[in-house]
C-alpha cells in the first residue's frame, strides 16, 4: 500500500510530470486535494518517515494496521551495519536489544487478528491487480499531451530612453 503511495506521489510531483497540469487540477475536488496532501504529509521522508511512525504509535495496540516492512526492515538493516561485537571481540548487546526490539515490534503487528467486518472487494482487487505503469521518462511527455505549455510572454521591448535614465539617476 505505502509502496503504491509512494509510486503514485512520485508521479504526481514528478519535476515535470502530473503537478504542472494546472487545469487539471482545477477540476479535482479541494477534500481530494487536502486527502493526497494529508497522505503526502503523512508519508513524507523527512526526518526518517516521522509523521508516519508517529501515526503508528498512536494506534491502539489491538487495533489491526500493517506496517511499513520496508521501513523496518530498513531500520534493521541500519542497527546491522556493522557486526555485532565490538572491536574488543565482544558482543555489542545495546545494539542486539535494539535489532531484538524491531524484530518483537514486527511480531506484534503478525499477533493482531483483523477484524471480522473487513471484506475484500474482488472488483476492487482485480482493478489494482491491473493497475497500467507509466515510465517516469513518458509521465513529462503525456502531461504535455494533456496540458501544452503555454507559449513564453513577450518581454517588454525596452527602450534606450530607460537606460539613460538609470545611469543619471545611478551618478546623481
Amino acid at each position: 500500500v505505502v509502496s503504491t503511495q509512494s509510486t503514485g506521489s512520485s508521479g504526481i510531483n514528478a519535476e515535470y510530470g502530473v503537478s504542472r497540469l494546472k487545469k487539471t487540477w482545477e477540476h479535482v475536488k479541494p477534500g481530494s486535494q487536502r486527502a493526497l496532501n494529508d497522505l503526502e504529509e503523512l508519508m513524507s521522508t523527512m526526518d526518517n518517515f516521522r509523521q508516519y511512525r508517529k501515526r503508528l504509535l498512536s494506534v491502539p495496540r489491538t487495533v489491526c494496521s500493517i506496517p511499513l516492512l520496508s521501513l523496518i526492515l530498513r531500520d534493521i538493516e541500519f542497527l546491522n551495519v556493522n557486526s555485532a561485537k565490538l572491536k574488543n571481540g565482544l558482543w555489542n548487546f545495546g545494539k542486539l536489544r535494539l535489532i531484538k526490539n524491531k524484530i518483537s515490534e514486527l511480531e506484534r503487528y503478525k499477533m493482531i487478528k483483523p477484524q471480522n467486518n473487513i471484506q475484500i472487494d474482488d472488483e476492487i482487487m482485480a482493478y489494482c491487480r491491473n493497475l497500467p505503469s507509466i515510465p517516469t521518462s513518458q509521465i513529462y511527455d503525456i502531461s504535455l499531451e494533456r496540458e501544452p505549455k503555454d507559449p513564453p510572454k513577450a518581454a517588454r521591448p525596452v527602450s534606450a530612453s530607460s537606460f539613460s535614465s538609470v545611469a543619471t539617476s545611478s551618478s546623481s
